[in-house]
């Protein structure tokens, strides 16, 4: 079966496709208006030199008349130059524009050629008046077409100016469609967010409150997007688990209530095991966390943090999803680290820079796969936050550290908050080793599961003072003596 597509890829695909829209729109627009407007200019280009060359025939004719009364060489020189602007007048029309009208502007080429020819011979023999009545004639054939041109080269500025203004009109009407398809495009936007996540978020809640209420028969979620689809999966797969869990310790709760009074310790130390497995469903991720979780994804989707929202989703249905995973069996550091970090992501989100997460490793990457109990890391990372660090409102701290030598593997999770008195300190984790009750009950899952995992290889301290922070840690001894063939595979 085919998966849908995210809102995220959604989102993406239909922005690339109003863009490329709108750019092309744009671009046709711009093309239109050069065009248009490199018309007008050629047109005007022409009209000027079309009156440069009428001028230059007229001041030729009277430098050419001055030249034959004076003999002045001055005269004769201005008269040259006045024929070469001319001839460079007539020689610059372009030929596209005027295609239709080329036949006219070479006739004036050839009219000025014969005017030139004239004069040549006027100027060699100045006293023939049929030559000076033939020069005078071709001048005022020249000029007596002004008018004809000069009124088709007007008419057809005007036609490029109406052009002009037609485009203009029309890169109106287009920005005026371009804006409704942005509308159009920003209410699809809010359509899709709406009907992927904000309607389904308020059902996963309503859902969230059944499972705080005892209930969990769900109702059924329109999930239209991947990520709402996953964590509602996660949410319905978890709540059926705890259900079942819950059923069946119960069940066995009360057949080992029924033993406690006939069987000896070692009855009581399979009730304790017992009460610690319960303790470890009810503490993987609690419907609190949960809950705040998806209250902050909602105040992301009212302020229109889509992005945050959608990775927020990913990062809880990925915690779920490992979650659930790893009831039942055993994981591994490098999968409890890759768990940890979305847990981090979700919380820096909630809590922004109040708090910084530090992940250090220090010679540790040859025990990332080694066996260890699933979901470890983020119960002790939840104390540290709820816990430790409540009372901070700034440069609060959690450190998640590894380290490795030739011997042994620490891993521990420490907070810069406001700690406890050492015998207090001592006491709780003694209360843990020997599974007593307590109301830490996420370090009390941890001590015992890890002691029920590595037994006698783990060695389990509690560091804290007033004011100090509080750290937990745990040694374990590695089985071999060396890293190059014990942290591969560790575990039972």
């Amino acid at each position: 079966m085919k998966k849908p597509w995210t809102l995220r890829k959604r989102v993406f695909l239909s922005s690339v496709a109003i863009t490329g829209i709108v750019t092309l729109l744009l671009g046709l627009f711009n093309v239109m208006e050069l065009y248009v407007t490199d018309r007008n200019t050629t047109a005007f280009e022409t009209y000027m030199n079309l009156s440069t060359f009428f001028d230059s025939i007229d001041e030729a004719g009277g430098y050419l008349e001055e030249y034959l009364y004076t003999e002045n060489d001055d005269s004769l020189n201005d008269y040259d130059a006045a024929i070469q602007t001319a001839e460079q007048s007539i020689s610059g029309f372009d030929p596209n524009f005027l295609e239709d009208q080329m036949w006219r502007f070479q006739l004036l080429s050839n009219m000025l050629s014969s005017y030139e020819d004239l004069c040549a011979e006027l100027i060699a023999d100045p006293l023939n008046d049929d030559l000076y009545t033939q020069t005078v004639n071709a001048q005022d054939l020249i000029q007596s077409t002004s008018g004809d041109y000069y009124q088709r080269l007007t008419n057809r500025m005007e036609h490029h100016v109406e052009q002009l203004q037609s485009v203009n009109q029309a890169i109106v009407v287009g920005s005026l469609v371009v804006i409704a398809i942005l509308l159009f495009w920003i209410i699809y936007v809010a359509f899709i967010m709406l009907r992927s996540f904000i309607r389904p978020l308020y059902e996963v809640l309503d859902n969230i409150e059944r499972i705080n209420e005892g209930t969990y028969d769900f109702n059924a979620v329109a999930a239209n997007g991947i990520e709402m689809q996953t964590l509602c999966e996660s949410l319905e797969a978890m709540a059926d688990t705890v259900h079942k869990e819950i059923q069946e310790t119960k069940e066995k709760a009360q057949l080992k209530q029924l033993l406690l009074e006939k069987e000896n310790e070692s009855l009581h130390k399979d009730e304790l095991l017992a009460r610690s497995e319960f303790r470890m469903l009810q503490n993987q991720v609690n419907p609190h966390f949960l809950f705040n979780t998806l209250n902050m994804i909602h105040r992301l989707c009212v302020c229109e943090e889509n992005e945050k929202a959608a990775e927020t989703v990913l990062k809880t249905s990925q915690l779920l999803r490992y979650s659930l995973d790893n009831q039942n069996q055993y994981s591994s550091i490098r999968k409890e680290l890759e768990a940890i970090r979305s847990y981090i992501d979700i919380q820096k989100l909630r809590f922004g820079e109040r708090i910084r997460f530090l992940i250090l490793n220090e010679h540790a990457d040859a025990c990332l796969d080694m066996s260890f109990p699933g979901m470890i890391l983020q119960p002790l990372v939840e104390n540290a936050v709820r816990h430790g660090l409540k009372n901070v409102t700034h440069d609060g701290e959690v450190e998640i550290y590894l380290g490795a030598d030739e011997e042994s593997l620490t891993i521990s999770v420490s907070d810069n908050g406001e700690g406890m008195p050492k015998k207090d300190a001592e006491a709780l984790l003694q209360r843990c080793a020997k599974a007593e009750e307590s109301t830490q009950l996420g370090l009390f899952n941890v001590v015992q599961r890890l002691k029920m995992f590595f037994k006698d290889r783990a060695d389990i301290r509690i560091d804290s003072d007033k004011d100090c922070g509080f750290s937990f840690a745990v040694v374990i001894a590695l089985e071999g003596g060396g890293q190059d063939d014990t942290c591969a595979d560790r575990g039972r």
